[in-house]
C-alpha cells in the first residue's frame, strides 16, 4: 500500500497515543478492544487472551473510553482499569470525552495501528475486533488469520456463542437472540445475498490495507461494524468463519439504542422479535435474480410486490446512470451495490409489512 493512501486516510481522523509504549512496527496480528467501564470483565478476558495460541506474536490495544458527561464511577473505574493494564504485557489508549459512540474508539484503536506500520506491512496485518465483555477460544487468533489470509475477501466474520446467561430467562433469551440472528443470515444465505453474514462489533477482522481502503471504522453509537462490513463487501467481499470461537457476555445494556442488549431486554420483558417470515426471503430471491442477470434493463422483471419500494427509491432513474458508467460484465456486482445490506434489510421490512 502506497504511504500517500495511508497519510491521506489518517488525516481525516484524530490519533491519540498509544501509552506508555508505542505499538510494535514488526507485530502483524492486532486486537483492539474498547472498554469502558469494564472492570468486572478484566481478568476473564485477560486470561483468554494470554491463552491464545500465538499469543506472543499479536498484540493487544485497549481503548479505554467514556462519553462526554459520564459519570463519576465510570471514569474511576476506567482509571483503576488503565491502571491494571500497565501491569499487563497488553497496550492501552487513554480515550476520555467521546462523542460519537463505541465506533469511535473503535477507529481511534485501529487508526493507531494504522499509523504506527510500514505501509507495505498492511496487506499481511490483521485487525481482530473484540469487546472487552469477551473471551475467545484458544485457536482463535490462528483460525482467523488463516482463514482471511488463504480467501480473497477483504474481512472475516467469526462464529459466536454468547456466554451462559446469570439466569434461566437471561439464558433463554440469549439463545433465542442468536436463533433469531442464525435464521435471518441463513435465509439471506440461501437466496445468495452477498451480505449474509453476522455484523458483530466483537466477531470479525480486517485486512489492514482493506481497513483503509474502505475508510476506516464507522463513527456511530452502535450499528458502526454493520456499515463498517457492508461497506468492506461491496469492494472486497466478507467470507465466514463459522467456528463459534468468540463468547460476548449475554448482559443487556442501555448503552446503545440497538443491538444485542436490547434484544435481550426486549425478549427479558416478554416481548417477541420481530421476525420477518419467509415470504419476503422468496420475493428478494426473485429480485437478486434480476439484479444478477447481467441485463441492463430488468425493472419489467421485477416482482409486481417489489416494485413500490424500487419506485420510491427512483431506481430506473439511478440505474440508468450506473448502467452508463458501467460495463455489461459489471452490472451484476454494481447492483449488488447499489442493493447493500441496508437496502436488503428495508426491503425485507417493506414487503413484511405490505404483502398480503
Amino acid at each position: 500500500m502506497k504511504e500517500f493512501e495511508i497519510q491521506k486516510y489518517l488525516r481525516k481522523g484524530r490519533i491519540l497515543p498509544v501509552t506508555p509504549r508505542p505499538l510494535p512496527p514488526d507485530c502483524r496480528d492486532f486486537i483492539v478492544i474498547p472498554a469502558c467501564d469494564e472492570l468486572e470483565h478484566f481478568e476473564a478476558v485477560c486470561n483468554s487472551l494470554t491463552a491464545l495460541e500465538g499469543a506472543e506474536k499479536a498484540a493487544v490495544l485497549f481503548v479505554v473510553n467514556h462519553p462526554q458527561g459520564a459519570a463519576e464511577q465510570i471514569i474511576r473505574n476506567n482509571e483503576l482499569l488503565i491502571g491494571k493494564l500497565s501491569r499487563t504485557p497488553f497496550f492501552c489508549m487513554a480515550a476520555p470525552d467521546l462523542t460519537q459512540g463505541v465506533g469511535e474508539a473503535r477507529k481511534l484503536g485501529f487508526d493507531a495501528v494504522i499509523a504506527a506500520l510500514p505501509p507495505e506491512a498492511l496487506e499481511e496485518t490483521v485487525l481482530y475486533s473484540l469487546d472487552a465483555d469477551t473471551v475467545v477460544e484458544k485457536e482463535y487468533l490462528n483460525s482467523v488469520r488463516n482463514v482471511l489470509l488463504k480467501s480473497s475477501a477483504g474481512a472475516v466474520a467469526v462464529g459466536v456463542s454468547h456466554q451462559t446467561g446469570d439466569t434461566p430467562e437471561m439464558e433463554h433469551a440469549i439463545r433465542e437472540y442468536e436463533r433469531y440472528m442464525d435464521r435471518y443470515v441463513d435465509r439471506l444465505r440461501t437466496v445468495h445475498s452477498p451480505y449474509a453474514f453476522h455484523t458483530i462489533g466483537s466477531a470479525f477482522a480486517v485486512r489492514g490495507d482493506v481497513y483503509v481502503r474502505s475508510g476506516g471504522m464507522r463513527l456511530r453509537q452502535a450499528g458502526e461494524d454493520f456499515y463498517f462490513l457492508q461497506a468492506v463487501a461491496k469492494s472486497y467481499g466478507v467470507t465466514e468463519l463459522t467456528a463459534k470461537l468468540v463468547h460476548p457476555s449475554p448482559r443487556f445494556s442501555h448503552r446503545v439504542p440497538f443491538g444485542t442488549g436490547r434484544a435481550v431486554e426486549q425478549l427479558l420483558n416478554g416481548e417477541p422479535l420481530n421476525e420477518i417470515p419467509d415470504e419476503p426471503f422468496l420475493v428478494l430471491k426473485e429480485v437478486l435474480n434480476c439484479g444478477h442477470s447481467g441485463k441492463a434493463d430488468f425493472y419489467g422483471e421485477l416482482p409486481a410486490v417489489a416494485r413500490p419500494f424500487f419506485e420510491e427509491l427512483k431506481f430506473q432513474e439511478n440505474w440508468a446512470r450506473i448502467v452508463k458508467n458501467t460495463p455489461q460484465s459489471q452490472l451484476a456486482v454494481a447492483f449488488d451495490r447499489w442493493f447493500d445490506g441496508l437496502q436488503t434489510l428495508r426491503f425485507l421490512h417493506f414487503l413484511q409489512e405490505n404483502m398480503p
